[in-house]
């Protein structure tokens, strides 16, 4: 979905910190709003949107869950905030 509205999207990690079976990424998402997001069309306007994702990782090593934080991209979404 993000791609679709987003095509040059770039997600570039700023911190990336490990403890235990965790790793916190701080992430910086920057693209172009050249597609259809969530019903609002393109807007030709660009975002810069700070990301946080946290992930536990089993015995195995994979990656068990992936929590992300939402707030940045439920603004992101905001029909004002992309107008």
């Amino acid at each position: 979905m993000y791609r679709a509205a987003f095509p040059n999207l770039r997600m570039e990690p700023e911190d990336v910190l490990a403890s235990g079976d965790k790793v916190v990424a701080r992430l910086r998402a920057t693209g172009t709003h050249e597609g259809e997001l969530m019903g609002i069309p393109a807007t030709d306007r660009s975002v810069d949107v700070q990301l946080i994702d946290i992930m536990p990782f089993d015995e195995n090593g994979l990656v068990a869950e992936h929590w992300k934080s939402s707030t940045c991209w439920r603004r992101c979404s905001s029909s004002a905030w992309l107008m």
